[in-house]
Formats: structure tokens, C-alpha cells, sequence
């Protein structure tokens, strides 16, 4: 865990800011072109797919696989990974059940290869031995996310084998793809859907370029940190539409704990919903089910109580280590969307937003009109 976090901290991140801003300008490019014909709109949904596909292949095996560009799966890594989440989803939620099946002689050798999740697995292993060959083959030198963890190569007490890696790699791509998608969405949504909401970001966002406090072409992170009106957006997003969505079981410690009266011994396995978690009014205010970025604009110290008991990344020592590089992402992103068009809901007959509840939230049909900015 020592390792994960280290290369997951927000200085090691941040040496990708400027090979994440060329993704970013490709991103905006393409709906540039889609926002020429207001006949064509676009599923976003997709499109964020494939941009934080772009940005993992590029940070972690120095390649790009230009989806962004060819508007479309390069590799078929995204399929793979949602044939993998209804099977991570029900282990993640009941592990008791699903653990001692995945692990047994019959599983595996004989139902296990039949499945879907099987061959996701398969081909997202395959594609990572033949993007690490050429890696490593390649003549251009650059920095990788996972090129500072200790490999069998170079013995320490947190050497991890080769086949470690590749799983903490995607591992770590379900993550980056699904997960951070499963933020991108929501936030749009939950801002066009709410019209003062949206004036207020875009005024704060259009007053920061004429101030001449964003960077060009692209903001710098630090930049969108300091936009108050969108960091309260990010905030109530990740409130409101936590990407984490499964109920988080842990085992309690010894000896054991008192919790609302009752003695809980060691060993019991207890959860929390997050979803639950962040509609509770006693925390979040009376109007815990609605999405209002003004709550987070309060006081300093309300702030804080709202975010001890915040579970979007998960909780305590098993929190998402990739939360910071997330960040990076989708702050760059979307104050960029918002800073260069003006967005709204299309509607397509029978292709209504999808929106479901797996491991990460899920999201599909997500079709959106695009105007450029004059």
C-alpha cells in the first residue's frame, strides 16, 4: 500500500500535467468539429471514455491510442473492462459468496473461461504485455506512471513481481477509465440540468479569462483550484453522485468496537453505503437529496465536517490511491468544456441517458449538443 500511494501523491501526478494537456486540447478539438453541425450531437459518454483512455495508455505505456481521434474502442480495452464490472461488482459486495467460488478448481478450470468477464480479463492482460513490449523497445525515453515501483528487477522489501505490476496496472486502468468517467458525467448532467447553476459557473469561469487568470491554451490545475463556484461543483458532485458505489465492507479491528450501544467484536464484517452516507441530512442539511454546490460555500468548517464523512473515493487506509491523478484529469477537462462551449441535453428517440449502479456508477447515452464559444 506504501508503494501505491507514494507513486499516486500529487507531486508525482503532476509531472504528467503537460502530456495531459495535449489530450485535453485533442478532446476539445473533436467536439469542436462534432459542435459545426447542430444535427450532430454527440454521446458523451463515450467520448470521456475514450479521452481517459488516450491519457492512461499515454502516462502508463507512453503510447496513445488515439480514440479520441479515431472516435471509437482502439483496442477494445473499454469493452473489456465492462465485461469485467458486473462480476468485480457482486465480489466487491458480497465477498463471502463470491470469493470462495472465483477461487475454486471448478470455477476456474471449467466455468470461468465461458464467461465474459473471462475474456475481458484475457484481452486486457494481452494488451498490456504487447503495450509494455513496445515500451520498452522504444527508442523515445519519457517518464511512466508505474516506471518507480520496485520491480523483481531491483530487490527491496516492496519488490513486486512482474505479474503484480500487470495486475496493479489495470487494476488501476479500471479505475482511471470507469472511474473518473463515472465523475465527468454526473457533473455535466447535474449542471445543465440546473440553469442558475450553470450561469453561475460559466460567469466565474468567463470572469477568470477576462481577468486573465487561466493559463492558454489550457488551465494549469492549481488554476481550477482556485475557481471557489467550480471546486464547490466538483465538491457537490462527488457528494451527490459518488463514483464508488459499492457498499466498501471492512472487518472490524481487535478487540473489537461500541458503536450507537452495541459491542461489535473483532473479525464482524460491517459496510456503509455510500450513497446513503451522503443524503444524510443530519451532515449534508435538509436538502441532502438535491445537487446544491452552495452548501460547500458556506464556512471553512462546515466544509470539513462534510468531508470527514465524504466516501467518494472510498475511506480510511483503502482509499482510492489514484484520487489525486483523477483530480488532474477531470479539473483540467471540464473547466476547459466549460471555458470553450456552451452545452446542453439532445434528444434521441429511444436512446434516453442510462445510468447504472455497478461497482463504479455507470453511464451511457449521454448525448449532448456542443456550441463553441465566440
Amino acid at each position: 500500500m506504501v508503494i501505491r500511494f507514494t507513486q499516486c501523491s500529487m507531486k508525482m501526478v503532476r509531472r504528467f500535467e503537460n502530456r495531459l494537456d495535449s489530450h485535453v486540447i485533442a478532446f476539445c478539438d473533436a467536439i469542436k468539429q462534432r459542435s459545426i453541425d447542430p444535427q450532430k450531437p454527440l454521446d458523451f459518454s463515450d467520448h470521456i471514455r475514450w479521452f481517459l483512455n488516450d491519457t492512461f495508455n499515454d502516462v502508463v505505456h507512453g503510447q496513445s491510442l488515439a480514440c479520441v481521434l479515431a472516435e471509437r474502442d482502439n483496442g477494445g480495452l473499454v469493452r473489456s473492462l465492462q465485461d469485467i464490472y458486473t462480476l468485480s461488482g457482486f465480489v466487491a459486495v458480497l465477498p463471502n459468496v463470491f470469493v470462495p467460488l472465483v477461487r475454486s478448481t471448478l470455477w476456474k478450470k471449467y466455468l470461468f473461461r465461458h464467461t465474459k468477464a473471462f475474456r475481458g480479463i484475457q484481452h486486457l492482460c494481452t494488451q498490456y504485455d504487447g503495450m509494455k513490449l513496445k515500451r520498452e523497445q522504444s527508442m523515445e525515453k519519457k517518464p511512466h506512471f508505474f516506471d518507480r515501483i520496485p520491480s523483481c528487477n531491483a530487490p527491496s522489501p516492496q519488490t513486486l513481481t512482474a505479474e503484480a505490476i500487470r495486475a496493479e496496472t489495470i487494476i488501476f486502468m479500471s479505475a482511471a477509465l470507469e472511474g473518473v468517467a463515472a465523475f465527468i458525467s454526473p457533473f455535466v448532467n447535474n449542471i445543465i440540468q440546473h440553469p442558475p447553476i450553470y450561469a453561475s459557473l460559466r460567469a466565474e469561469i468567463a470572469q477568470a479569462e477576462k481577468s486573465a487568470v487561466l493559463s492558454s491554451p489550457v488551465a494549469t490545475y492549481d488554476e481550477t483550484c482556485r475557481l471557489p463556484y467550480f471546486m464547490a461543483c466538483v465538491s457537490e458532485t462527488l457528494r451527490h453522485d459518488a463514483p464508488a458505489q459499492t457498499i466498501l465492507p471492512r472487518y472490524v479491528s481487535k478487540p473489537g468496537i461500541q458503536a450507537h450501544g452495541f459491542w461489535i467484536p473483532a473479525a464482524t464484517e460491517m459496510a456503509a453505503s455510500p450513497y446513503i452516507i451522503h443524503r444524510d441530512k443530519g451532515i449534508f442539511g435538509e436538502d441532502a437529496d438535491a445537487f446544491r454546490p452552495e452548501r460547500w460555500m458556506v464556512d471553512k468548517g462546515r466544509n470539513e465536517r462534510m468531508e470527514k464523512y465524504g466516501m467518494w473515493f472510498g475511506y480510511g487506509d483503502r482509499e482510492c490511491p489514484g484520487k489525486t491523478f483523477a483530480h488532474l484529469e477531470f479539473q483540467k477537462l471540464l473547466v476547459e468544456v466549460f471555458r470553450r462551449f456552451d452545452v446542453e441535453a439532445a434528444v434521441i428517440p429511444g436512446r434516453d441517458l442510462r445510468h447504472e449502479r455497478w461497482a463504479v456508477a455507470m453511464f451511457w447515452n449521454h448525448w449532448l449538443q456542443f456550441r463553441e464559444r465566440v
